[in-house]
């Protein structure tokens, strides 16, 4: 996954904390990407429901899809990637902007 998303010359960070939380990609400073797998329900799909609201309000595009969308349907995830960059670009988000109250809620996993 990383790789294809690299390979659309994006500016990609895998794991990047976000409120104290893990998100699968940031993607350009200005969208977060999650992948969810078949068992994705009840309290855990509950905190993730909240989490991408919280997202929103801090200016970030938040897309969720399906490891089966990422693997059977990739030209759909990587249509749905590309709108929802150039979306965030333009509307100015605090993180499309590079406005530093909104990027700076995210941040790169640590070091190993």
């Amino acid at each position: 996954m990383l790789q294809r998303l690299r390979r659309l010359r994006l500016h990609v960070v895998p794991q990047a904390i976000f409120r104290g939380r893990p998100e699968d990609f940031l993607i350009e400073r200005c969208m977060i990407l999650e992948v969810d797998g078949a068992t994705h329900t009840g309290i855990q799909r509950d905190r993730d429901n909240r989490n991408d609201a919280l997202e929103a309000l801090d200016g970030y595009f938040g897309i969720r899809v399906s490891y089966r969308q990422v693997f059977d349907d990739w030209p759909e995830v990587q249509r749905i990637v590309m709108t929802a960059v150039a979306q965030a670009q333009l509307s100015g988000s605090l993180a499309g902007r590079g406005d530093r109250a909104g990027a700076a809620a995210i941040r790169p996993p640590p070091a190993a």
